[in-house]
């Protein structure tokens, strides 16, 4: 869905948006950090780890880690999964992963500029 959203609805040249997603099932510990600006923190490592899922997926896929797959196997046997195979995964080795959504969605794109469109100080690059 995320890739039938226009990045600029008064310059559709611009393109559409393309995401990665990556997600990990596992023990967290949660938290409000902090009084004068309060915010809310999650720690643990499946927090890192579902960073990683995320980091080492690619443009327009949801990646997921072997636990998460068994868990949506059972939960949601409907959802299509696809074994990508073992992936490196900094901290960790080499992790069994999966695709997650059906084939329609799981295509390669092309790579884009990784160079931030905007800069820290708000002007377009």
């Amino acid at each position: 869905a995320a890739s039938k959203v226009l990045i600029d609805e008064d310059d559709p040249e611009a393109g559409y948006l393309h995401i990665r997603v990556g997600f990990h099932s596992g023990p967290v510990v949660s938290n409000v950090i902090g009084s004068l600006n309060p915010r809310y923190g999650l720690f643990g490592d499946s927090v890192n780890t579902a960073s990683r899922m995320e980091s080492l997926s690619l443009s327009d896929r949801i990646q997921c880690s072997e636990v998460t797959a068994k868990i949506l196997k059972e939960q949601a046997p409907e959802l299509p999964l696809r074994k990508r195979g073992k992936v490196a995964v900094k901290g960790k080795g080499n992790m069994v992963t999966y695709w997650v959504g059906d084939k329609s969605t799981a295509r390669l794109v092309p790579k884009f500029n990784t160079q931030p469109m905007v800069n820290f100080a708000g002007d377009i690059v």
